[in-house]
């Protein structure tokens, strides 16, 4: 018997919950399913081929079908796709299983061919077009190895990792070798070229009349026609997306399957022979989080969510700390980046990307008149803080915020081991909303403050008329008012904090969210001072990185188009009002409070009888991983986060306050931590700085 190498299989059934037997319905003189299978025997160095359909009567038709054409099929379960596909392929024994899902009539064989091409040079274990989505929807290709068809078939126990063949695979990609074919062209994610709905069915039929139904159609010309008649696109531009995803079926079943930590504990302990922290972040270190109750390594993310190095799938409210603020693989900014990448990276001279941005943040943030570019945030505060002290010929600084790991800060915070006592001698620290506080600090240090560096918000909302009396006052002592905008900018507005409460400082810093998750922070401000930059010697051999610069241009462009800022208040205060109404039912309220602003509200834990506020939040974010939320101690929203995220999160902030409130009752909150050691933050400067 031949050893066959590449068997493909047509996933097809009459029962779509959306449109039900679309598959056989007629586009032209043949079915939508003929369609398929034509496509199909066109894909080079296929070696068999099998339409796996379901056991159930109103599938007879299928059979009956592949049947007259000569096509194999095999009948398995309906809702366990996994195990349909697997048995359907698994007496063939083959090296490669190619899977093609019946309701994409226009698959294009050249595609897969690229697709099947890509999974044998890399001997990938699962190769597709759709991770992330660049291809317009109806060219899906995968192609995996029949070894972890195999291993998923074995493992895979969530019902969705059941009806969604390749999910498990997908989630475990620290186990897989996993490639994806991106599409070359801009934008083609957007076109439908699926059947879920009927006017799918009518675009569909649209298309076939304007060409012709005797050959496989190139996807390019079906593209080019659709750009040249858009009324002819807008047939199913309206499908929502939320219409489309599965909107989390087994949201219970997630929560109550207990998470396994085992490869994260292995790669942990192997993590800390080299590396001592375990990571690079203190805020993404362990010590961040319940020990044993959470993950510590994540492989990958799309949109807002992310899994880790066990394969637990989790709607992410970290976001990197707060940099991924449209989602993960967005596909605008990746194609971005993918295109400059083909240009080159860092260069020996400036290029023209500097200036383009630098116009950009010029034309959005009230005080950019000018900009330098930088790595991270703490580097830009630096900067800030070094020039305000060249301009004013002054040595002090007064502190309301977190602004760096640099020495001229964080001596001020209990992790000052290493910095000299004079460097910490230099920096004052303010209550946040106090104009006494800073009218005392002025008094006590005349003529010797260079500037004051704040977050324009954070914990607390600013009082009425504080922003702009604090830089009344510190105008009147002739010192720089900076603002920290490494948080609240391109998230309260995309001209910064200082644009939404109408308050131009004197020096701005950005960073996090204006890349998307590319390294690029930028310090702005008024050219009075500004124009100085040059003296204090600010530079970096990345401060002109292309990836970088490209990022931010296309975050920008794709939250002033998509009008992200709205959708970002707007989902942050529902998801607010939500959780709030659960703190009340659950009697939480008094200790643990939402405070900020809804694009970015901070979560507050306050002692309760003998528990600590670090007891009950260990307990918190144990029980949201447990309910399958990634959460730190903010709602750090992104533009993707879609309904079907919302719908998981607020099961798991019911789920988890139910239990606390049950353990609070019972009063062994110590025993359900169980050997989670207490997680006690390295510094709380926000939270302090409210109520010091």
């Amino acid at each position: 018997m031949k050893k066959i190498k590449n068997l493909l299989v047509i996933q097809a059934r009459m029962g779509s919950e959306r449109f039900p037997g679309k598959v056989l319905l007629k586009l032209g003189r043949i079915t939508i399913l003929e369609w398929v299978i034509r496509a199909s025997k066109k894909i080079r160095d296929i070696d068999d081929i099998i339409v796996a359909t379901t056991s159930l009567k109103k599938d007879r038709l299928i059979e009956k079908l592949c049947i007259n054409k000569g096509v194999k099929v095999f009948k398995g379960q309906n809702k366990d796709v996994l195990s349909r596909i697997y048995e359907a392929v698994k007496k063939k024994n083959p090296q490669n299983v190619i899977r093609i899902t019946a309701d994409c009539p226009f698959l294009d064989p050249e595609v897969c061919n690229q697709v099947l091409f890509l999974h044998e040079i890399t001997k990938a274990d699962y190769t597709s077009n759709t991770i992330p989505r660049t291809w317009p929807d109806g060219l899906d290709c995968e192609v995996l190895k029949f070894g972890a068809l195999k291993k998923a078939n074995y493992n895979a126990t969530l019902p969705s990792d059941r009806e969604h063949v390749t999910k498990w695979v997908k989630n475990n990609q620290n186990i897989f070798n996993i490639q994806s074919l991106i599409c070359p062209f801009k934008n083609f994610y957007k076109f439908r070229l699926t059947i879920d709905f009927k006017n799918d069915y009518r675009l569909m039929k649209k298309i076939v009349k304007n060409f012709s139904d005797k050959e496989p159609i190139p996807y390019l010309r079906i593209v080019n026609y659709l750009k040249k008649n858009p009324r002819v696109q807008e047939i199913n531009k309206k499908i929502k997306k939320t219409q489309i995803n599965n909107v989390n079926k087994d949201i219970k079943s997630r929560a109550f399957t207990k998470k396994k930590f085992l490869n994260s504990k292995k790669l942990f302990d192997e993590t800390k022979k080299i590396i001592s922290l375990g990571s690079q972040t203190f805020s993404k270190s362990y010590i961040n989080w319940p020990t044993g109750s959470s993950p510590l390594f994540l492989t990958h993310g799309q949109g807002g969510r992310v899994w880790d190095v066990d394969g637990n799938e989790y709607v992410d409210l970290v976001c990197g700390l707060l940099p991924v603020i449209l989602g993960y693989c967005d596909q605008d900014i990746d194609y971005a980046i993918r295109e400059q990448l083909n240009r080159g990276i860092s260069f020996s001279l400036a290029t023209s990307l500097e200036v383009k941005l630098g116009k950009k943040l010029n034309k959005l943030i009230p005080s950019a008149e000018q900009a330098r570019f930088s790595k991270n945030g703490s580097d830009t505060t630096t900067a800030a803080i070094r020039l305000a002290r060249f301009f004013t010929k002054r040595d002090r600084i007064v502190v309301c915020g977190y602004h760096g790991w640099h020495d001229w800060f964080i001596s001020s915070t209990s992790m000052n081991k290493g910095i000299p006592n004079q460097v910490n001698e230099l920096t004052h620290t303010i209550k946040y909303n106090s104009l006494i506080d800073l009218e005392k600090i002025f008094s006590k240090y005349p003529d010797q403050i260079a500037a004051v560096i704040m977050e324009p918000a954070n914990y607390e909302k600013p009082k009425e008329f504080y922003l702009k009396e604090a830089k009344r006052i510190i105008k009147k002592n002739k010192a720089l008012l900076i603002f920290d905008e490494i948080c609240t900018g391109f998230r309260f507005s995309l001209g910064g904090a200082q644009s939404y409460f109408n308050v131009i400082p004197d020096l701005s810093c950005f960073g996090k969210s204006m890349g998307n998750g590319m390294p690029i922070a930028a310090l702005v401000g008024k050219k009075k001072y500004m124009q100085h930059i040059d003296k204090i010697f600010f530079s970096g051999t990345f401060g002109g990185e292309t990836l970088s610069l490209i990022a931010a241009l296309a975050v920008i462009e794709k939250m002033e188009k998509d009008f992200v800022i709205n959708y970002l208040w707007k989902y942050g205060n529902n998801l607010k009002l939500q959780v709030n109404k659960l703190l009340k039912k659950y009697k939480l309220n008094n200790f643990i409070q939402l405070k900020g602003y809804d694009p970015w509200i901070l979560l507050s834990f306050l002692n309760y009888k003998n528990y600590t506020k670090f007891q009950i939040m260990t307990l918190f974010k144990s029980l949201m991983i447990k309910n399958g939320v990634l959460i730190s101690n903010s709602h750090n929203i992104c533009f993707a986060h879609n309904n079907a995220n919302l719908k998981t999160i607020l099961n798991a902030y019911k789920m988890s306050f139910s239990e606390i409130s049950e353990i609070l009752r019972k009063g062994n909150l110590v025993r359900s931590l169980k050997s989670s050691r207490i997680i006690t933050p390295v510094f709380q400067v926000r939270e302090q700085l409210q109520k010091k």
